[in-house]
C-alpha cells in the first residue's frame, strides 16, 4: 500500500514540473513556429501523464479501500465493540455521492481510535478517545486538491489563452496539494499499521498473563 502511495506521488511530482513548464510557455509572448509546437508538445505530455495519472490514481483507489477494509476487519479483531460503521462501509461509503465526502474520513478516524492501545480490549471508551491530526489534514489536502483540480479544469475548458493559462495554474496547485496529500496517506497508512499492530501486542500481553492464550490476529 505505501508503495502503490508513492507511486501516485511521484507521478503527481512529474505532472506538477510539467504543467509548470507549460505554464512558463504559454506566459511566452513568443510567437514563433518553434515556440508554437513546444506548446503543443507540452500539451500532449500534459494530456498523457494525465492519462497515466488517473489511470494509477483509479488503481491505487481500489487498493487503498481495500486495505482500509481490512483495517476495520482489525479493529473489530482488536476488541472495538459497536463501530459506528461496520467494516463494509470502508468500501460502500466511498461510492454514496456527498456522504463520500465524510464517511470515509469518519471511518478511518475510527481506526485511529480503535488502534489506542492504551485502552483495553471491550472497554467502550475506544469510541471517545482521541482523533488524529493526520488523518484530518490528509483527508483536508485531498478534497482541497479536488476542488483545485475541477476548478482549473472548468476555467481551462472555457477557450481563450487567458483562460487556459489561469486554468492550468489553479490545476498546478492542485497536483502540489496532491503530492502532499499522497505524502500524508502513506504515513497514515504505516503509523495506523503500527498502531493496530502495537495494540495487538498489549493485548496480548495482558491476555497472555491472564490465561496463557492470545486474542486472533488482526489480518
Amino acid at each position: 500500500m505505501v508503495a502503490a502511495l508513492a507511486v501516485v506521488a511521484i507521478v503527481a511530482a512529474i505532472v506538477f514540473v510539467t504543467e509548470i513548464e507549460q505554464l512558463g510557455a504559454l506566459s511566452d509572448r513568443t510567437e514563433s513556429f518553434s515556440e508554437f509546437t513546444r506548446r503543443i508538445d507540452l500539451a500532449n505530455r500534459i494530456d498523457s501523464l494525465n492519462d497515466a495519472f488517473l489511470g494509477i490514481t483509479l488503481i491505487v483507489a481500489v487498493v487503498f479501500i481495500m486495505w482500509m477494509w481490512r483495517a476495520a476487519k482489525n479493529n473489530e479483531a482488536l476488541g472495538r465493540q459497536q463501530p459506528r460503521f461496520r467494516p463494509g462501509w470502508a468500501i460502500g461509503g466511498w461510492f454514496i455521492p456527498l456522504a463520500n465526502l465524510v464517511i470515509p474520513v469518519l471511518i478511518m478516524q475510527d481506526l485511529w481510535r480503535g488502534s489506542d492501545q492504551s485502552i483495553p480490549r471491550g472497554d467502550m471508551r475506544w469510541k471517545i478517545a482521541d482523533r488524529s491530526a493526520l488523518v484530518g489534514w490528509w483527508w483536508g489536502l485531498l478534497f482541497a486538491s479536488r476542488v483545485f483540480n475541477a476548478i482549473g479544469n472548468s476555467i481551462g475548458d472555457n477557450g481563450g489563452l487567458t483562460n487556459l493559462r489561469q486554468g492550468i495554474a489553479i490545476q498546478t496547485v492542485g497536483t502540489a496539494i496532491t503530492i502532499v496529500a499522497a505524502v500524508l496517506a502513506v504515513l497514515v497508512v504505516r503509523r495506523l499499521g503500527d498502531r493496530q499492530d502495537g495494540c495487538l501486542r498489549k493485548q496480548q500481553e495482558q491476555w497472555g498473563q491472564q490465561s496463557g492464550e492470545s486474542p486472533a490476529p488482526p489480518a
